[in-house]
């Protein structure tokens, strides 16, 4: 058993450090982002699918467009932000050896319910995103262009799958805790 936890504990410690890695990363995107709409090329900022919303084809947006685009995503980023930083509370615990704990289960409840936040956001600010680009479209030539992944929809069925253990968590730890009383 005790080097099942070490393992565990092993495992989560390079999980944590990935985790605050994908942190940064995405605060860095973010700079990245920000820096490139006040002194790049505005349209460069757009993924291909946005892009290809704008009539005619080639036409710069202005920069308040783009800004406008980009802060319609900020609700998205966000929600990983503060579900990467429960995945990272989460490793750190259990690199300290609290596996089955209320705090550990509620940690894992929590990223389930931000992944799920995420996969439904993904298409929601992806179609409020579409809009915004095309608002300066000639009449007739507007779009609101919605999608849904395969993986939006893994992403939820991953969420969902987290917070059911997550409340399974919770009721073992409320188990084990009763148990303790009997002994």
């Amino acid at each position: 058993m005790q080097q099942s936890i070490s393992r565990i504990a092993r495992c989560s410690v390079a999980l944590r450090g990935l985790t605050v890695l994908a942190m940064a990363a995405t605060l860095l995107s973010i700079l990245y982002t920000s820096f490139v709409i006040g002194f790049g090329t505005a349209n460069q900022m757009l993924p291909d699918d946005l892009a290809s919303l704008i009539q005619p084809a080639g036409k710069a947006l202005g920069r308040g467009h783009i800004a406008l685009v980009a802060l319609a995503g900020v609700p998205a980023t966000l929600a990983m932000l503060w579900t990467l930083w429960q995945a990272q509370a989460l490793f750190a615990a259990y690199a300290t050896g609290a596996i089955l704990t209320e705090r550990t289960s509620r940690l894992i409840l929590r990223i389930g319910s931000g992944l799920m936040l995420i996969a439904a956001l993904g298409p929601t600010l992806g179609a409020l995103q579409s809009v915004v680009v095309s608002a300066a479209n000639p009449a007739g030539q507007r779009t609101l262009a919605i999608g849904i992944s395969n993986a939006d929809l893994w992403l939820l069925l991953a969420g969902g799958l987290m917070t059911v253990i997550g409340w399974i968590m919770l009721e073992a730890t409320a188990i084990a805790e009763d148990n303790k009383g009997f002994v």
